[in-house]
């Protein structure tokens, strides 16, 4: 009977990673975790073999079966429903296969289904992150100077009404008490239109705001040192060349920023990029999400697009004065959307959705 419960569970554990496995392979087109994911699903039938495991499946005289297709407690709201049920699936799963091994004198064999479950756990971490990026489409963030005399309150508010998803705030000139005073009002407005806000650089205004996150440039605080005072917080990092978009990997970054990609005035002292080449680098060797950054506008945006029309990790494109220095909000968002729908399925948003 032993040997009947480990092979359900190895069963259930295997369909619950392969249902993710897809998700990520062809939904979003995420090789980095649809790999990882398979690599786990192949070690979880490898890890033991037996023939008793076939020989003891019953599976018609499972008294859990009538049980399992009364309930409703399957039922999915959403993609992120799905895909943390089936993390907790195999979760589940494999933690029942862990202990009844040992009950058959296979300890060692147990200790490797441990290993294979907090590899889930530490993989669901990393996922469920990724899956809040998908969508953004565009990256919002803040430029009282660019908005023609209106601060950055009514600005945010006009771009959340026309569908903005993630807004950074990025304030160079202002005091920390300007900035702290404006990031607790895009904080409440962002809740009440369930947007992801990001603070950029200061990571002691983002936490007393209680931000979604703190984005990093090179000369700020290590993503390891960030994160030991943010704790979940999302973390992005700026990046201009592979060895950072590496360093930004291998430190635990969430998303990284990538670029300049073309002329802007809106920073000083840029480092220097090969703007599209480097952006094809990071989406086929970094897999995380990224954001493409410097001077990109409706008229240059096609460029980016035709470069990662094939691009494996979630992208998106941040804009300042390409979108602030618009005479209509609304319908800037609405091109630049249209625009991008043309070489990426991505869910169209309009505003208030």
């Amino acid at each position: 009977m032993i040997h009947r419960i480990i092979d359900a569970n190895i069963n259930r554990a295997c369909e619950g990673v392969r249902v993710l496995e897809d998700y990520f392979r062809f939904e979003l087109n995420n090789q980095g975790l649809s790999r990882q994911l398979r690599d786990i699903r192949h070690r979880l039938r490898r890890t033991y073999c037996s023939d008793e495991l076939v020989r003891c499946r019953d599976s018609q005289g499972d008294v859990g079966r009538a049980t399992s297709m009364e309930t409703g407690d399957d039922r999915r709201t959403g993609r992120k429903d799905m895909l943390m049920a089936n993390f907790k699936r195999a979760e589940e799963a494999i933690r029942v296969i862990e202990e009844n091994l040992k009950l058959i004198e296979q300890y060692d064999l147990s200790k490797q289904y441990e290993k294979l479950r907090f590899l889930m756990y530490n993989l669901e971490k990393s996922a469920l992150r990724q899956i809040e990026y998908i969508g953004w489409e565009i990256y919002a963030i803040t430029c009282e100077r660019l908005c023609g005399g209106r601060d950055n309150i009514e600005v945010a508010r006009e771009l959340l009404e026309n569908g903005i998803r993630v807004l950074q705030y990025r304030e160079k000139e202002k005091s920390k008490r300007e900035k702290l005073e404006q990031c607790m009002q895009l904080r409440a407005l962002t809740r009440e239109y369930g947007c992801t806000f990001i603070v950029n650089d200061d990571l002691d205004i983002a936490l007393l705001c209680e931000a979604d996150g703190v984005h990093l440039g090179q000369e700020d605080l290590p993503v390891q040192k960030a994160r030991k005072l943010s704790g979940d917080m999302i973390i992005g990092v700026s990046t201009h060349n592979e060895k950072q978009a590496q360093k930004a990997l291998q430190q635990g970054a969430d998303y990284i920023g990538v670029g300049p990609m073309f002329e802007t005035d809106t920073k000083r002292n840029l480092e220097p990029c090969n703007s599209v080449d480097y952006l094809r680098y990071t989406c086929e060797n970094i897999p995380l999400p990224q954001v493409a950054i410097g001077g990109i506008s409706p008229e240059n945006l096609r460029l980016l697009l035709e470069a990662t029309s094939d691009a494996g990790v979630p992208l998106c494109f941040a804009m300042i004065g390409g979108l602030l220095l618009a005479d209509d909000l609304g319908e800037r968002i609405r091109q630049i959307k249209s625009i991008i729908k043309e070489y990426h399925d991505v869910p169209y948003t309009d505003a208030g959705s």
